[in-house]
């Protein structure tokens, strides 16, 4: 493709399976990590066995000096960086009765503050006559709200927001489109239980893919009259509403399960 895409928090779990995935299409990968460079390093590993090709950055999305460094070096990456995908997420349980400042300015920074970032530097770093674009993973939470997590929730409200302002502030160099996953990956405190059930709760009965996510991201990237979009990747679970509902279907895939 002779482009790069940067994926933030490309080391592990649904941004190296997005990498993998982009990488086999031929897109040379940007992989961002902070904590986990072990970890990208065996991604990039693996890239790099497959025929495909990458780099590594490291940086603190919190750190909003960091990211404009990091934005800015990358203005001199081949093949160029014309993509962004915005994968990179803080997930820590709050609530509204006990947030502090620091949680929520720490959700904020990075779900949200750096992604402006790194979209308006990408603006800047193409030239005119060319295009790319920003894809921001988002959350289902936003088309079917609840409190928990609740400081990580407002985050990305406000990153659905910046989405679409986004798509009019930094078109036409940049189409900006999001993905709202459905629960993918066990997290917290969630036993395999409670995980392997929760993940059924849609009309489908059935879980939603990391791989799809990977799939949608690259038909953001090559589908050019799309921009301001968020598709809901959770076989359909945001449709659903109501106690009564969720748990007339979680009686029924209990009976299902052997």
């Amino acid at each position: 493709m002779h482009q790069s895409v940067l994926v933030t928090g490309a080391a592990k779990r649904t941004g190296k399976v997005i990498a993998q995935f982009l990488a086999a299409q031929g897109y040379h990968i940007i992989l961002h990590c902070h904590r986990s460079k072990h970890d990208a390093e065996d991604t990039l590993r693996e890239i790099t066995a497959q025929g495909g090709s990458g780099n590594i950055v490291i940086c603190d999305l919190g750190d909003y000096d960091a990211v404009e460094t990091m934005i800015t070096t990358l203005g001199a990456q081949t093949p160029p960086l014309r993509h962004i995908i915005n994968n990179a997420s803080l997930f820590e349980d709050d609530s509204l009765l006990n947030f502090t400042e620091q949680s929520f300015q720490r959700h904020m920074d990075v779900n949200c503050r750096s992604i402006l970032q790194l979209s308006r530097g990408l603006h800047r770093l193409i030239p005119d006559g060319e295009e790319g674009s920003v894809c921001t993973v988002i959350d289902n939470k936003i088309f079917a709200m609840n409190a928990d997590f609740f400081s990580y929730t407002i985050s990305k409200y406000a990153l659905s927001g910046a989405t679409e302002a986004m798509a009019l502030a930094l078109a036409p160099r940049l189409r900006v489109n999001g993905i709202a996953p459905g629960l993918m990956l066990l997290s917290g405190d969630q036993s395999e239980e409670n995980f392997a059930l929760s993940r059924k709760m849609n009309p489908r009965q059935k879980p939603t893919e990391v791989t799809d996510i990977a799939r949608t991201a690259l038909y953001l990237i090559q589908t050019e009259s799309l921009n301001g979009a968020i598709i809901p990747v959770d076989s359909g679970q945001r449709l659903m509403s109501g106690d009564r509902d969720i748990a007339r279907l979680a009686a029924d895939i209990l009976k299902e399960t052997p």
